[in-house]
């Protein structure tokens, strides 16, 4: 008597013989199954190890543009950026700010709550017979602390009346800290920089 075959009977045996061939070729070629196993498993590390530097770098730009401020214009003689395509040669010549123009904005930009005047360079800083070279060095107004996130590790910021009167009071990072006073607690100590005698009062976080 012929038993008649359903399509689901059907569809059963095919599946039962596709996983039979699969695992008789799984067993015949060990080599290539635990070769593509590995390859697979590889990827899978290599796609999750990118996916987690894409965010790590991610947050390291986000952070280090949030400690710009919000709401916050810069005026300088070179735009942000570089690399690439970076056309230097374009803004080599234009003028660098200048202090006055700084008060004018003051003067005209009442509206503005914080504003604060910012230059550099890099010089060599001294402390009895340590020095420390190719230290960047950045002198600004008061007002720099309220745009800028400033994180002092000890010490403290310096005031208004200080900055109008120019004294010479500074603070400087734990690198320069390591290279000039090593063993020694810098606050209260002078340095000495570009023939001026500088006193300590701040230490920058790492």
């Amino acid at each position: 008597k012929n038993v008649q075959k359903t399509p689901s009977m059907l569809i059963f045996r095919l599946l039962k013989e596709s996983f039979d061939f699969a695992l008789q070729a799984l067993i015949v070629n060990k080599l290539r199954t635990v070769l593509s196993l590995l390859g697979i498993t590889v990827g899978i590390f290599a796609i999750i190890t990118v996916y987690s530097a894409v965010d790590s770098l991610e947050a390291n730009i986000r952070n280090s543009v949030s400690s710009l401020g919000n709401n916050v214009i810069y005026v300088q003689k070179m735009p942000w950026g570089g690399g690439g395509e970076y056309k230097w040669w374009k803004y080599i010549n234009r003028p660098e700010p200048k202090f006055a123009e700084f008060e004018l904005l003051q003067k005209k930009m009442k509206d503005v709550p914080d504003m604060a005047f910012l230059f550099g360079s890099s010089e060599t800083v001294k402390y009895r017979n340590n020095s420390a070279e190719n230290v960047t060095i950045f002198a600004s107004t008061h007002k720099y602390d309220k745009i800028w996130d400033l994180n002092l590790d000890k010490g403290r910021y310096f005031t208004e009346n200080e900055s109008r009167s120019g004294s010479a009071v500074g603070m400087i990072g734990v690198e320069v800290v390591e290279g000039l006073f090593p063993g020694e607690d810098p606050i209260g100590k002078e340095i000495k920089l570009l023939g001026r005698k500088i006193t300590v009062i701040g230490v920058f976080e790492r």
